[in-house]
């Protein structure tokens, strides 16, 4: 029988149920006219990616993916003397995990 049309095995059931990875503080590390530095703590688990929203300087709303080992992403691009709502989010096996929130001023 061809690969394709074996019927697909339900996946074995797995006692522990893995850590669900949990989202610590998001700070503003760093501001420059133009760029916010960010970083987050993640006390526990681990995450496939994260994403930080915000919106730019006309509202439009942007986001900046993360891959999950980093804990630290600098935004740029920014406006000068500008107040950010910078929104984290931790992506885990397709579950959305946050936000957790921090203003940064440019």
């Amino acid at each position: 029988v061809p690969e394709e049309e074996k019927p697909s095995e339900p996946p074995t059931a797995t006692p522990e149920p893995p850590i669900k990875p949990r989202l610590g503080e998001l700070t503003v590390t760093d501001a420059t006219p133009d760029s916010l530095s960010l970083s987050w703590m993640v006390p526990e688990g681990q995450f496939d990616h994260f994403l930080v929203q915000y919106r730019n300087g006309d509202g439009q709303p942007k986001a900046v993916r993360v891959p999950g080992h980093e804990d630290g992403v600098t935004i740029s691009g920014l406006e000068p003397d500008h107040k950010y709502k910078m929104n984290l989010y931790g992506f885990h096996g397709g579950q959305r995990v946050g936000p957790v929130s921090a203003i940064g001023v440019t």
